[in-house]
């Protein structure tokens, strides 16, 4: 099920860092993963994102690892995309892009996705907050199939204790707020280091 949205502009001349973390750390039970859709270039000296292949798998201490390397850690690699590309990514793998100058424009959605049962089982979010989420896949649904009336249409197989009961009104189904959020890894003023939380 989709559980975040967001869009994140770099503007041109002015690619502030974003430093190693892992979006949610969480102990592993279902995946949770990211879908991020570039809406453009992104390339290696302008900011590109760094990832550290094979972290996803535990914790990682981000701060010892930005301290002891920097940007260029064992095994990173640069990720370049092209307007359009979409990259699909475990929320604990370890990534960061550093911060430069002259770099061109980059906007980036990213949509995260956890299985409901995974949520049901450690949170952070209730039952009625994951209804009223469930509820923003048939309007999706719905709007693909009236904009692609001819293209072959998804099938969603949703389990029937999952299953939401739509209302009359879209929009209201489109309104919905993160009150609480999954703790993540980073190395910054307030963060909290995973162990300390578990």
């Amino acid at each position: 099920m989709p559980t975040y949205e967001s869009l994140v502009f770099k503007d041109e001349g002015d690619g502030a860092a974003i430093d190693w973390h892992q979006d949610a750390v969480h102990p592993r039970t279902h995946r949770i993963f990211n879908v991020d859709v570039y809406l453009d270039a992104s390339r290696a000296g302008e900011g590109a994102l760094r990832v550290a292949p094979g972290s996803h798998l535990a914790p990682v201490d981000v701060c010892q690892l930005q301290e002891e390397y920097g940007w260029d850690a064992p095994g990173v690699i640069q990720v370049e995309l092209e307007p359009g590309d979409v990259l699909v990514h475990d929320v604990m793998v370890v990534h960061g892009s550093e911060a430069v100058t002259g770099n061109r424009l980059r906007r980036t959605i990213y949509y995260e996705f956890r299985a409901a049962e995974q949520i049901a089982d450690e949170g952070p979010w209730d039952a009625e907050w994951v209804d009223r989420r469930l509820r923003l896949l048939p309007v999706a649904l719905g709007e693909h199939e009236r904009a692609n009336p001819d293209a072959p249409q998804f099938s969603w197989n949703v389990a029937p204790g999952l299953a939401p009961v739509m209302g009359d009104d879209h929009d209201e189904e489109l309104r919905i707020a993160h009150l609480v959020h999954s703790p993540g890894s980073y190395c910054s003023a307030g963060s909290v280091p995973f162990a300390a939380t578990t």
